[in-house]
């Protein structure tokens, strides 16, 4: 999963950057979004590497990611394009990785995370899609 995971999140760092840069984020949304884009897929890694199964440390990453791409739709005031993209694709890995079983378990975790960012950093409703949320978008559309 390193390498999808990476794939995924990196790419998905410039649809998600591209959406807090016009909502003028600021610099410790900008610090989470780096950290979750870059730092998260080694840290998952590691984590799995020295649990003692493995398997089943990599279905929890798996789980949080989702739970961090409920995040990142509320504090979009979700967009259309990066947040439907972002829930499509995280959906995809779950069912691929894991079936019906780790979707709805991940799903669950995504909108309780997207509801409790909403709560916690302010219900921001902002479902337009500009020209450069699409571009930014399209490396990840295409990757996946």
């Amino acid at each position: 999963m390193h390498l999808p995971r990476t794939l995924g999140l990196g790419l998905g760092f410039f649809c998600v950057a591209s959406v807090l840069y016009q909502n003028g984020a600021n610099p410790v949304t900008w610090a989470a979004l780096a950290l979750n884009g870059f730092l998260w897929p080694h840290l998952a890694l590691l984590l799995a590497k020295r649990s003692r199964d493995p398997y089943r440390a990599e279905l929890r990453n798996l789980v949080a990611d989702s739970g961090a791409g409920g995040v990142w739709v509320a504090l979009m005031g979700f967009n259309l394009l990066p947040s439907a993209l972002l829930v499509t694709m995280l959906s995809m890995d779950k069912i691929s990785a894991g079936g019906v079983r780790l979707f709805v378990r991940a799903l669950a975790v995504q909108v309780a995370a997207c509801v409790a960012a909403a709560l916690a950093f302010g219900f921001d409703f902002r479902p337009e899609t500009t020209m450069l949320n699409v571009v930014a978008s399209l490396p990840l559309l295409v990757a996946y």
